[in-house]
């Protein structure tokens, strides 16, 4: 007769039951931090473009320019052609193209000569002054040149336009006939109107007048 195993072996256990509570509050955390996570990255696509469009740039920051005192009228003056060289002819002098040396104003602050706007119209008036009083150097005088340098000042309540003939920019011999001729463009120019547009309170203007032999 065969023999047949025992049935009383080792009893059967039942598989074990998933724990259903745990598993529904694990589906329930991650779906949170997934959430989470979606709910991160919309703000940041939302907060940087705004941040980037709204942010201070450099420019925004940047001092004012300060603006000339008369910003409008000094744009038409400075495109103005400045008076360029004047050959006299019959009165025997002629001038140089007139340049302008210097301008500023009160304080420290210093403006390139080649960023000053021009005075035109005291320009023309030094330059027809000059021509007109050419008989300052006499006949009987070997000729030279006279520099003459307009200082002109807007603020100042008295002697408004100066003029000046420096030692070292002239060759005629003679620093007497200079300093008449000065003089005598000087009391020429006092007629000369300074209601004009201007940026800056003073000016050094330069011209000069080359006077051939008489």
């Amino acid at each position: 007769m065969p023999f047949k195993p025992s049935k009383l072996g080792i009893p059967k256990s039942d598989p074990p039951k998933p724990d259903i509570e745990a598993l529904a509050a694990s589906v329930d955390r991650v779906g949170k931090i997934q959430l989470l996570i979606v709910g991160l990255l919309t703000l940041a696509l939302v907060a940087i473009p705004l941040y980037l469009w709204r942010r201070p740039r450099s420019e925004d920051n940047a001092p004012p320019i300060p603006r000339p005192v008369v910003a409008d009228a000094v744009g038409e003056t400075a495109d103005a052609a400045a008076p360029t060289a004047l050959d006299a002819g019959a009165s025997g002098i002629s001038l140089s193209e007139i340049a302008v040396l210097s301008c500023h104003d009160r304080g420290t602050r210093k403006t390139a000569p080649g960023d000053c706007d021009r005075l035109s119209s005291i320009e023309t008036a030094l330059a027809a002054a000059i021509v007109k009083k050419a008989d300052c150097v006499p006949t009987s005088s070997a000729g030279g040149t006279i520099q003459y340098v307009a200082d002109v000042g807007f603020a100042r309540t008295r002697n408004k336009i100066a003029i000046l003939a420096p030692r070292d920019g002239r060759t005629l011999k003679s620093a007497k006939l200079a300093s008449a001729c000065a003089l005598a463009v000087k009391k020429e120019l006092a007629s000369t109107p300074l209601d004009i547009p201007h940026a800056h309170e003073r000016y050094k203007i330069v011209v000069t007048a080359n006077y051939a032999g008489r």
